[in-house]
């Protein structure tokens, strides 16, 4: 089911714009007929009018929230998984591999994947390259997570889940570690 809802949330820039359009539009056609049907000489109620508007604006709105639930669903749904993934790597059922290597000591970098966070309202700064692969691995399956450093932070880490278009384009949270520095290029300022 999740894999139906990410191919819906794959299309919610398009919607969100053909929403905010098709709002304004609709706004407009109330707003010119109410103009029009004044000039021809017919009384229309100016709270009716109010109130039509107000509907077109809410229905825009709870359209455009109702998109965004579904990319927090999907994004809800990976960390999910991660932290199953997480649970079973600490019980000796997975591996981690990072960048094609098996981790000799994985319990650190564990920790700051289960140290990850959500971050609803970030600064304003963006993932840069390169990515760092980590991988927990079993024997019938693996789940992969991309890590990208923040352009302004050095011990900050963009999680991403390429599993599903949403999560893969947009990042499902943040670690804060200075464990793979080896795998980052140095920041802007010379420091890591």
């Amino acid at each position: 089911m999740i894999y139906a809802i990410d191919k819906m949330a794959g299309y919610a820039p398009a919607l969100f714009f053909a929403a905010f359009i098709i709002t304004f539009i609709r706004a407009a056609i109330i707003v010119f007929m109410h103009a029009k049907s004044c000039e021809c000489g017919f009384r229309r109620d100016t709270y009716s009018v109010t109130h039509k508007l107000r509907l077109v604006m809410l229905q825009g709105f709870a359209f455009a929230l109702c998109l965004y639930g579904i990319m927090s669903l999907v994004g809800f749904a990976a960390r999910s998984e991660l932290k199953s993934a997480i649970a079973e790597a600490r019980e000796g059922k997975r591996e981690l591999w990072i960048d094609g290597s098996k981790a000799p000591q994985p319990a650190p970098y564990l920790d700051a994947l289960d140290d990850m966070i959500w971050v609803m309202v970030a600064h304003h700064s963006r993932p840069i390259p390169p990515t760092i692969e980590l991988s927990l691995v079993k024997k019938d399956s693996s789940l992969t997570v991309h890590l990208q450093p923040d352009s302004d932070r050095s011990n900050e880490l963009w999680v991403f889940f390429p599993k599903y278009k949403t999560t893969k384009d947009n990042d499902i949270g943040r670690i804060y570690t200075s464990l793979l520095l080896e795998y980052r290029p140095p920041s802007k300022n010379g420091r890591n």
